[in-house]
């Protein structure tokens, strides 16, 4: 599945986080550092 300008994808494995995220909603906090600045957001994620 290609990435267009504008879209965002966060794929997150369970499995890294040692199971330690159980079902549900959470916030995080989207940070981007580039040489023109940062960039940063908060977004809703769910796990299910």
């Amino acid at each position: 599945m290609a990435v267009v300008p504008g879209e965002q994808q966060a794929i997150v494995n369970k499995q890294d986080l040692n199971s330690t995220l159980t079902s549900g909603g959470y916030i995080y906090q989207l940070t981007v550092e580039t040489s023109r600045g940062t960039f940063r957001q908060c977004k809703m994620m769910t796990i299910l």
